[in-house]
């Protein structure tokens, strides 16, 4: 293989980038020669270490963030990204103050060009390796905030069984939030309800759950097992009201043209929970706790809706370039498993 290179860094830095795929050796740092003279052969060497180091910190837009995840300490992590800038002749971050770090324009395409290789030395080592690889990296999950005290508990303990070695970083969040960090590429995989649009992504769908009320102990209703939203509006509604859970639950009322009396409108899971065991009204909930006791002691009686309501739909999302992502497909695997068992 010859080794044609130009002055110009970026083109100096594609052909190195290409001289690495092209050797495939993740253990080894190499330097492209002009000449093979020793002044360039130092100014242009630089290891896959750093590479892992750069992308980390372009896809955190943090050092703090990515030091954390790759489990290195802050100075190591600046002083191999600037070891790196020198070793390219340009700067691939631009620092902002009190904000944290965002690619430069040469950074940017540095950052597709090394995310390339990376990829590549993960399917080289996944060769090398065969069946007996064991999974290793940082997985960032996103999860809905009022489900992840339900099922992040079970998606971890199922995912470290079969891959311990591999670093979960959890975010959670409403469902906005959820989408920003799918923007911005803060997360790999997010576990979320339907209530908002992700079609502009890959989609699995994990589960259909169906709406159910609670009442009081003493509430004359926990007499029954079932209700109608008719005789449910009867009472006063304690609504968990974030963005887009809310409209739904009124969106049930509204679709048999019932107007409830909303009480009270509460972001917090547990205290819409708290607050009905507590005789402050009636609620309409998704997801069910293994058993029927609130904080404050008291317990909440479950009652089934009567008549067919929309269900919600539990979804798995993921970039599309995310699909062949060795981490995110096994925890896709382990997710469909964890819903269909407690389904």
């Amino acid at each position: 293989m010859d080794y044609i290179l130009t002055n110009d860094p970026e083109q100096r830095t594609a052909t190195y980038l290409a001289l690495l795929a092209y050797h495939s050796n993740p253990e080894r740092m190499y330097a492209v020669m002009s000449d093979r003279t020793a002044s360039e052969e130092e100014s242009m060497q630089f290891s896959l270490a750093q590479l892992e180091y750069f992308v980390e910190v372009a896809k955190a837009g943090s050092f703090t963030v990515a030091a954390r995840r790759l489990r290195v300490v802050q100075p190591t992590l600046s002083s191999s990204i600037k070891q790196l800038e020198r070793s390219l002749g340009y700067e691939i971050l631009e620092r902002i103050p009190r904000r944290g770090v965002r690619l430069t324009r040469r950074g940017r395409r540095f950052y597709d060009e090394a995310s390339k290789l990376l990829k590549q030395s993960e399917t080289l080592q996944r060769f090398v390796q065969g069946n007996k690889q064991t999974l290793t990296g940082t997985l960032r999950l996103g999860i809905y905030q009022p489900m992840s005290v339900f099922r992040t508990p079970q998606l971890i303990r199922a995912f470290h069984e079969s891959h311990p070695d591999v670093i979960v970083d959890i975010q959670e969040g409403s469902q906005a939030r959820l989408v920003e960090l799918l923007n911005e590429n803060k997360v790999d995989v997010v576990v979320s309800y339907t209530l908002i649009d992700f079609t502009q992504w890959e989609t699995d769908t994990l589960a259909s759950i169906s709406p159910h009320a609670i009442c009081s102990r003493q509430n004359p209703l926990a007499a029954q097992r079932t209700v109608s939203l008719e005789r449910l509006a009867q009472e006063p509604l304690v609504l968990l009201d974030l963005p887009y859970t809310g409209a739904y639950y009124l969106g049930l009322f509204e679709a048999q043209e019932i107007s409830p009396d909303v009480a009270y409108r509460i972001e917090g899971y547990e205290t819409v929970r708290s607050m009905v065991a507590e005789d402050f009204g009636v609620s309409i909930l998704s997801h069910r706790p293994q058993h029927n006791y609130t904080y404050v002691g008291s317990g909440v009686h479950v009652l089934e809706l009567e008549g067919k309501h929309q269900e919600l739909q539990v979804q798995l999302v993921r970039h599309q370039e995310s699909v062949e992502n060795q981490l995110v497909e096994a925890f896709t695997k382990v997710a469909h498993s964890v819903f269909f068992a407690t389904s």
